[in-house]
């Protein structure tokens, strides 16, 4: 295989390998295990970037359908994400208010497709099932609870002197200081930038939802999570609306045998915006394939971690503002 244009990054490196072995149609299940929390959106750039490879339009319905998925799978992410901001800050009823939402929309996920994290829905061309539409009008009432619950959150976010105190003006980043490191997701709207793939209505269906980003613009850690809490109500009233306006049809388009052409495909994640890019060789195998995770555009946010010791328990709700794989880093 030849090198790729994302071959610096280790998660690029080890798609690689599993494209040499692998077929585009098996590649889809191992994008959609490269990463825990958000599988399903990797699954989704890689159809998406092979359906551009092959000059395929994703039936309405099947992109209405992934729209709902996709949505859903960022509001656990991000719940999920919350709660470990809140118990950084020794916020256990916080914490586990978030835990106790993600929790919910886990359930929902489990009803509609049969699984909780890899959902194993996407495929190049649509998506592999249909929704039980038997337990959406149970699924729109669930949805609107967690609107209701997540307001509460948010409340507690705006509100509480403890959350305020410990995570306002904490990794401040200028909104010229994030357009200069190209940072994606909370990280560039909470700095006041409207960046975000979905409003380009590229992919899924969010050219008919008439959507538009959450955008702060303190720059500081708070703003960030205040981008976290928005985006969860938002998600949820997208995924009500979508349910309400997707319809009838096919779920998945016919695919050729072969890839020839090359395509990069961007979609927006909880953490931001990944990139996946894929090169046909005539066959069903790839010649060139690359990932950029949201994560390595995040990491650039890190050096405003230059006056914190690693002892620093403020380094811990940094990071964790910032994008929580970093914590592992």
């Amino acid at each position: 295989m030849k090198n790729s244009m994302f071959e610096t990054t280790e998660s690029s490196a080890v798609f690689q390998n599993l494209a040499e072995h692998k077929d585009y149609r098996q590649l889809v299940y191992a994008a959609e295990r490269m990463y825990g929390t958000g599988g399903f959106g990797n699954s989704l750039a890689f159809c998406v970037a092979v359906e551009g490879a092959c000059n395929v339009i994703v039936p309405v319905r099947a992109q209405y359908i992934r729209t709902i998925l996709m949505e859903l799978s960022m509001m656990q992410e991000n719940l999920l994400r919350l709660a470990s901001i809140a118990e950084a800050i020794g916020y256990d009823r916080l914490s586990m208010m978030c835990w106790s939402e993600r929790e919910y929309v886990l359930e929902i996920l489990e009803k509609l497709t049969g699984n909780r994290m890899i959902l194993s829905m996407c495929c190049a061309g649509g998506v592999r099932r249909d929704l039980n539409i038997k337990e959406m009008p149970e699924v729109m009432d669930e949805i609107d609870n967690i609107i209701i619950k997540t307001q509460e959150i948010r409340k507690v976010f705006e509100t509480d002197k403890q959350v305020i105190s410990r995570l306002k003006g904490l990794g401040y980043l200028s909104e010229q200081e994030a357009g200069e490191a190209s940072v994606t997701g909370p990280g560039a709207k909470g700095s006041g930038i409207a960046d975000d793939r979905r409003m380009l209505g590229s992919y899924g269906a969010y050219k008919y939802l008439d959507y538009s980003p959450v955008v702060e613009t303190g720059g500081d850690c708070y703003a960030r999570c205040m981008v976290k809490v928005r985006e969860v109500i938002q998600s949820a009233k997208l995924v009500r609306k979508a349910a309400e306006k997707m319809p009838e049809g096919s779920i998945c388009a016919q695919m050729p045998d072969k890839i020839e052409g090359e395509w990069i495909a961007r979609v927006e994640q909880a953490d931001g915006m990944d990139t996946y890019y894929i090169k046909g060789k005539g066959s069903a195998f790839l010649e060139d394939a690359g990932i950029r995770k949201a994560g390595e555009s995040n990491e650039k946010i890190m050096y405003r971690v230059v006056n914190y010791s690693p002892e620093d328990e403020s380094l811990v709700r940094l990071t964790l503002g910032i994008d929580d794989c970093l914590k592992e880093r």
